[in-house]
């Protein structure tokens, strides 16, 4: 009898003296029934999914600012598209000016009322760009 309880104090000490953990990859055998009698395990998983609901939300979020961003890009896009050809439609117009108050000038000189019509709207367009 004396043997037993010398055994059993033995193994009382040695699981006693056993460090335990909650978190389940350190842990032992000790440590997993006692994390599983806390419930320490059960609040680790909890936390866990907290806070990967909260970094979905997070995800969810930037997702749709990333589509009004991509969104707002191409309206932007396309009016720039649309200036560069009035520009462009703005430049063909103030070369075929130029050019036929050139003719203009030649044939009838440049005291031509004409001349001078055309000189005007050919500024104009130029500040318009």
């Amino acid at each position: 009898m004396n043997m037993k309880l010398v055994l059993v104090l033995g193994s009382a000490c040695l699981v006693s003296a056993c460090a335990t953990t909650d978190d389940p990859r350190e842990g032992g055998f000790v440590s997993g029934v006692q994390g599983l009698s806390s419930g320490a395990y059960e609040r680790r998983v909890r936390d866990r999914e907290d806070n990967l609901a909260r970094l979905r939300a997070v995800q969810d979020d930037l997702k749709q600012e990333t589509t009004g961003l991509d969104a707002q890009k191409q309206q932007r896009q396309k009016l720039l598209d649309e200036e560069q050809r009035k520009l462009a439609s703005l430049n063909k117009d103030v070369k075929a000016l130029e050019k036929k108050l050139a003719a203009l000038s030649k044939e009838q000189g440049t005291s031509d009322k004409r001349v001078a019509e055309l000189d005007k709207r050919l500024r104009e367009l130029k500040g318009q760009l």
